[in-house]
């Protein structure tokens, strides 16, 4: 990354620094299942495992409580300012496979019981489709980074993407079975699309009025 990347999303980064160490359930949120690093590297061994040390200079850990890219979560709170959302998720006990902090949305304190899953049927760089099926009212929390432009739809049906544990996404859904999909579909390209279809239109056009003329 060098010194300084302008590429950095600043609430990502945020979360990242605000890590105390690979010990914290924030640190699992993330869906970090393995870790490449050297021989003598520290790490909390009640969950980080050694899968390969056939290398001489790095071995490759597994981290055993490595959460879903992601998951159903029936308990959410809203705290719409940044700096107390923020304060919240590095407070003692809080677990973000059972609750989520939300910047808006709905506060949800389910306690359901019934079959709870999730499967991914896509995961592709602009385009995201898992399969999900709900107790109760729930929230489905991505260990993928808010950032303008994505859109989601839960059945077809457009949904809003509320902030999740500050710098994450949720889409909430209904009891059942359901198909929650995001899409990356900023303005900007949408519009750069637009411009280019008028452009090729008004192109056309021209050369067929100057076409005419010429006979």
């Amino acid at each position: 990354a060098g010194i300084y990347n302008p590429l950095q999303v600043a609430d990502y980064q945020l979360f990242w620094e605000g890590l105390t160490d690979r010990a914290t359930p924030l640190y699992d949120f993330l869906n970090a299942k393995y870790i490449v690093a050297p021989k003598d590297f520290a790490l909390p061994w009640d969950k980080f495992t050694p899968v390969f040390d056939g290398d001489p200079s790095v071995n490759i850990y597994l981290n055993s409580r490595a959460l879903p890219r992601a998951q159903v979560i029936y308990h959410s709170r809203v705290i719409p300012d940044p700096a107390a959302a923020f304060a919240a998720l590095r407070a003692g006990g809080f677990d973000p496979s059972r609750e989520t902090i939300l910047a808006g949305g709905d506060a949800l304190n389910g306690a359901p019981e019934g079959e709870t899953s999730r499967s991914f049927a896509e995961y592709e760089p602009q385009s995201i489709v898992t399969d999900v099926t709900a107790a109760a009212d729930a929230y489905v929390v991505f260990s993928e980074v808010a950032y303008p432009g994505w859109t989601a739809t839960v059945d077809g049906r457009p949904a809003s993407i509320e902030r999740a544990n500050f710098a994450f996404r949720a889409v909430r859904v209904p009891p059942g079975e359901h198909r929650v999909a995001l899409r990356f579909e900023p303005t900007a390209w949408r519009l750069g699309v637009l411009i280019t279809l008028v452009s090729l239109a008004a192109y056309v056009a021209l050369a067929a009025f100057f076409r005419t003329r010429e006979r």
